[in-house]
């Protein structure tokens, strides 16, 4: 009886473990046209059409450079592993994904324009601070 119990607790509990997982791989699917900016899944990227009528072209392709920083970096599926196994995003490690992407844009020749957008579009005091390390990193 006591093993019938447990084998059911177990089961239950799986089957919420993999619910959760895969409420989180549908919302990293449906991400990117839920957000107001610039975002990848690891999939695609997605830069809505105001973003990319506001962007020259040297702007439109760091911005697209940043994101590909995330997909080359495995954020994504990094991220994704993580909230399957409830452990908690934090801010610094988001700040940090950020500052790796900033640097694959750098690194392939888009840190001025990838600047010039976050110093017109940056929303936080840390987009603003990422304008300047950019700006200090390409001159």
């Amino acid at each position: 009886m006591l093993h019938d119990s447990l084998t059911w607790l177990a089961q239950f509990l799986f089957g919420a473990w993999l619910g959760w997982c895969l409420w989180n791989v549908l919302e990293l699917l449906v991400a990117p046209f839920l957000v107001d900016g610039p975002c990848t899944n690891g999939l695609w990227i997605r830069v809505p059409a105001r973003v990319r009528a506001a962007l020259d072209a040297d702007e439109l392709a760091a911005v697209l450079a940043h994101e590909m920083g995330h997909i080359a970096r495995w954020h994504v599926p990094a991220n994704l592993v993580r909230r399957c196994f409830l452990v908690s995003d934090t801010l610094e490690r988001r700040r940090q994904q950020e500052l790796e992407a900033d640097d694959y844009a750098v690194a392939h020749g888009h840190g001025a324009a990838l600047a010039r957008v976050l110093k017109r579009f940056g929303r936080t005091p840390f987009d603003r601070a990422r304008a300047r390390r950019l700006l200090g990193i390409v001159r």
